[in-house]
């Protein structure tokens, strides 16, 4: 749950002024102010489980479903994976593949870098550290995609849109 109290508490205006990660990265105006990256930080590192089954993947899913329904008046689609496989999928009506791989390309910021996408996103102004990514659309260097974590390693990922 606290997880969408981190984003909700933490969320940079942003205009899209260009195609892909490079457009959403270069639009964050310069009056707004980035979120401090410590409190993602903190949260990657409280949340770490010592399993995780299906119907506990089903359950947390179903939570984080009815907080962003709450939340966001748009569409949702949310995805958990967990050792490379798929967990769980869930797609608004009227979502399709655009938006099943805008999850998938978020996950691939997590699965490389070991950190929510968030983090990433906020990691990566002012420097080079991810630019690879940035300058590859296969990656969404964008917030959404939180690190699964059971005994302490990186075991899949929570992913919304």
């Amino acid at each position: 749950m606290r997880i969408w109290h981190i984003s909700k508490n933490h969320t940079c205006r942003i205009r899209s002024t260009g195609s892909g990660n490079a457009g959403v990265l270069q639009s964050l105006c310069a009056e707004d102010r980035l979120p401090d990256k410590a409190p993602v930080l903190a949260l990657e590192d409280e949340l770490t489980l010592t399993q995780m089954m299906k119907v506990m993947a089903e359950a947390i899913a179903g939570i984080m479903w009815e907080c962003a329904a709450k939340t966001y008046a748009s569409p949702i689609g949310m995805r958990v994976t967990k050792d490379g496989e798929e967990v769980y999928t869930r797609l608004s009506e009227g979502m399709g593949a655009p938006n099943l791989e805008w999850l998938l390309r978020k996950e691939k910021v997590v699965n490389k870098t070991g950190h929510s996408s968030f983090c990433v996103f906020l990691d990566s102004f002012g420097n080079d550290k991810y630019k690879d990514m940035i300058d590859d659309e296969t990656y969404g260097v964008v917030g959404g995609s939180f690190t699964l974590v059971i005994n302490n390693e990186v075991s899949g990922t929570f992913t919304c849109t």
